[in-house]
């Protein structure tokens, strides 16, 4: 199988990639990371339309397979209600179009989040970050998706933040097993990419 991600920001278009050498999914492969200008406070169908054209050039690609990210940031509908309904919009959407099969993942709250999951990734790369042992409390165990993941992240780095640049560096580093312990949305989407360590459930780490 196949499989296409459609991303919400050029951090996770540029970085996500980087993870697919250490994803535990067998004889499945991660093809192509797409851009598409989804915004977290759309209405369902509004975010199921603009993510459409990006399914469908994947599907002409030869992928099987489709995951859809988009940040929650403040939206008040649950992660998973909201995931449920964009995936079921996207689904009528597609019917005699194309033969796909879809998930949709809502990073709780933003990608921030997962960049932050693995602290031990970020102490490796110490001219970047400085983390104190509050911080690292912050985000273990399994209480990264709590935390405002992006003002955190703005207080641990040193200089400014390049969101494309240090989603890279640090993408290229983080364990998956040990940020999978601290991000239950991260959990979520390695569930449904595939990966072994997550195929029973997702809820708990």
């Amino acid at each position: 199988m196949r499989i296409g991600i459609v991303v919400d920001g050029d951090a996770e278009l540029r970085s996500l990639p980087l993870l697919a050498p250490r994803l535990l999914i067998g004889s499945n492969s991660v093809g192509k990371v797409l851009l598409a200008q989804l915004h977290p406070h759309a209405p369902s169908g509004n975010v199921a339309r603009i993510a459409l054209k990006s399914v469908l050039i994947l599907a002409a690609r030869g992928h099987d397979k489709v995951i859809v990210l988009i940040d929650q940031d403040d939206c008040a509908l649950c992660p998973v209600a909201r995931a449920g309904q964009i995936a079921l919009e996207l689904r009528d959407r597609i019917a005699g179009l194309c033969n796909v099969s879809i998930e949709v993942v809502v990073k709780t709250k933003s990608f921030e989040s997962w960049l932050l999951s693995d602290p031990d990734a970020l102490v490796a790369l110490s001219g970047r970050f400085r983390l104190s042992a509050a911080d690292v409390r912050a985000i273990a165990p399994n209480k990264v998706d709590q935390t405002d993941a992006s003002r955190l992240m703005r207080k641990v780095i040193i200089g400014g933040y390049d969101k494309v640049g240090d989603a890279a560096r640090i993408m290229g580093r983080v364990d998956i097993g040990r940020s999978a312990k601290n991000s239950r949305s991260f959990r979520r989407f390695l569930r449904v990419i595939g990966d072994t360590r997550y195929s029973a459930q997702s809820a708990r780490p």
